[in-house]
């Protein structure tokens, strides 16, 4: 049975209410490509083929993007909702704030619906976990060590 993966971190923000206490953060053992994903789809036993699954979810990831920059969030049921972001720098006024020079970027980001009564989708429930402390050997932890420096969380 999958594990998700953790370790324990100590907060040493002197400042916060928090400071010394010892918190679980995720492991990722390795970050999939778009590709990646596809074929594990595929290999659920879909009835669509690579070319099929690929249309359907570029053409997703496509909306999502189009809705976005019309300023609409999209709500998936009991899965969540992915909505637009802005970073923008400080203005000195409101009369002061440019556009061009004041934000600095824009994201999509991804609001996990709190399924409390959606098996499927709760994690929590399903989840078990594995102590990065507990690996079995240097190795493996190694790997996930260095593919989670390379872009996992």
């Amino acid at each position: 049975m999958s594990k998700i993966l953790y370790k324990l971190v100590k907060n040493n923000n002197s400042k916060s209410a928090a400071y010394g206490k010892w918190y679980a953060r995720a492991v990722s053992k390795e970050t999939l490509t778009f590709r990646e994903f596809i074929e594990h789809v595929i290999s659920h036993g879909s009835v669509y083929d690579r070319g099929t699954v690929t249309g359907i979810l570029t053409q997703m990831l496509d909306c999502l993007k189009e809705l976005m920059l019309d300023s609409k969030k999209v709500k998936f049921g009991d899965f969540g909702t992915f909505y637009a972001s802005i970073r923008s720098k400080g203005a000195e006024g409101l009369d002061k704030f440019n556009v061009g020079e004041h934000i600095t970027g824009v994201c999509m980001r991804f609001l996990p619906a709190r399924s409390e009564g959606n098996d499927s989708i709760s994690l929590r429930r399903a989840a078990q976990f594995k102590s990065t402390a507990e690996m079995a050997n240097a190795e493996e932890l190694n790997a996930a060590s260095s593919s989670n420096a390379q872009g996992g969380k």
